[in-house]
């Protein structure tokens, strides 16, 4: 008995779903160059490598896919292996070799290489990076008419090579990405995010020393899918940052209720695009203001009591632990005044009654922080007249825009 051939769509579906499980980028070029094989297509497959430092291009690999798929040796292609400078395009479209790289590696070498290989045109597919491209996957063509199929592949192809990549760039030491990198993915997450009108999260996880950054972030590794990615936050005090493409509030609730199981005593909330920001930082600020709140919910004794807003408060003395000899340390807040230079204001939200602070510039910076956190969370417990903004993302007119939600609790 004999098995019938493979539907082409079957087949190709085979071929993707290999490509996409590849755990490293060498696994990603292996099942691109046999997936080409099988798909029958005639070409060349390499890729280019970009030098972050030097912003150098390097050619690393290059591929003879029929009739069998054998690597070549690139040293005797007679072309710069690099490092060189090249204009990646990023359109995707076939063009002749020389126009795509005879800047780089000289018309009378794109066209000795021409004539070896049979392959006139080529085709470029950017490897997207968090800082630009990261590389690009080339296709040397014998014919300018564009394959639907070897397109197609390329992109599924870059998009595998992109993530496996970002993954081999992260740290070994703590398994998470420092502060430039990850602001970097996060801008091209909220760019993309607002072009296609999708959600996004950001959940920030406060650790309570630097030691405990490695154990934290494997931790919250475990629970990231293929495309979320976990950072380090430029902040005094040591916290992580997830950024969660695709992501909207009730998601992020359902990822903080199961990291909270994997990481007991650890404050954590979200900020969610746009509702909550338009900006990565402004995301991030959300999310450890209401991480703050959700600490100082958790440890009363180191709140002081409500007051209301028909009170005036003239001054707040928060029990501070951990500050020694400089706890307490006062800061008197203002209902109604407007902010000068260097104060915050915090409004309300449904009420819109504000308070200004005017803090004392003697103390440390971060007992300063502390207070302010502790601060801004009482006055906007301090409505009882609108109970109800607590179930809301919540603003104000400051600099410190620090509100609660059901993700803090």
């Amino acid at each position: 008995m004999t098995l019938a051939p493979a539907s082409p769509a079957l087949l190709l579906s085979d071929v993707l779903l290999e490509l996409h499980t590849q755990t490293g980028f060498a696994g990603v070029m292996d099942a691109l160059v046999r997936g080409a094989g099988r798909l029958g297509l005639r070409c060349h497959l390499g890729s280019l490598m970009r030098d972050a430092g030097t912003e150098g291009w390097h050619l690393t690999a290059l591929w003879d896919v029929a009739p069998t798929p054998r690597p070549m040796d690139l040293r005797g292609l007679g072309v710069s292996l690099g490092p060189f400078a090249f204009a990646l395009p990023m359109t995707g479209t076939v063009q002749p070799l020389a126009d795509l790289l005879g800047a780089a590696w000289g018309t009378e070498a794109c066209a000795k290489l021409t004539q070896r290989l049979g392959a006139p045109h080529a085709v470029a597919l950017p490897i997207r990076g968090t800082g630009g491209p990261s590389g690009a996957l080339l296709a040397l063509l014998p014919d300018p008419t564009p394959v639907p199929l070897l397109v197609r592949l390329l992109q599924h192809a870059a998009v595998a090579a992109a993530g496996c990549l970002q993954r081999e760039a992260q740290p070994s030491g703590d398994g998470v990405l420092d502060p430039p990198a990850l602001a970097a993915a996060a801008e091209e997450e909220i760019a993309r995010a607002r072009r296609y009108g999708r959600p996004l999260a950001v959940v920030a996880v406060r650790v309570e020393r630097v030691a405990d950054l490695a154990h934290a972030g494997r931790l919250v590794g475990r629970h990231l899918g293929r495309w979320e990615r976990v950072g380090r936050v430029a902040t005094t005090a040591p916290a992580l940052a997830l950024l969660l493409p695709e992501m909207d509030r009730g998601a992020a609730l359902d990822l903080i209720a199961r990291l909270r199981g994997a990481l007991p005593g650890m404050p954590m909330a979200a900020a969610i695009f746009p509702q909550d920001g338009a900006t990565y930082a402004q995301l991030v600020e959300i999310a450890l203001g209401r991480g703050a709140l959700a600490m100082a919910q958790a440890h009363p004794e180191h709140r002081p009591a409500a007051p209301t807003h028909r009170d005036p408060v003239p001054e707040l003395t928060p029990a501070l632990p951990g500050a020694g000899a400089a706890a307490p340390i006062a800061e008197r807040w203002t209902r109604g005044a407007p902010a000068g230079p260097g104060q915050d204001t915090v409004r309300c939200p449904r009420c819109l009654v504000s308070y200004t602070r005017h803090a004392p510039p003697t103390a440390p910076r971060e007992v300063l922080e502390r207070v302010r956190a502790l601060a801004r969370t009482l006055l906007h417990q301090a409505c009882p007249d609108h109970p109800a903004h607590l179930d809301l993302p919540a603003g104000d007119t400051g600099p410190s825009r620090i509100g609660t939600d059901p993700l803090a609790a």
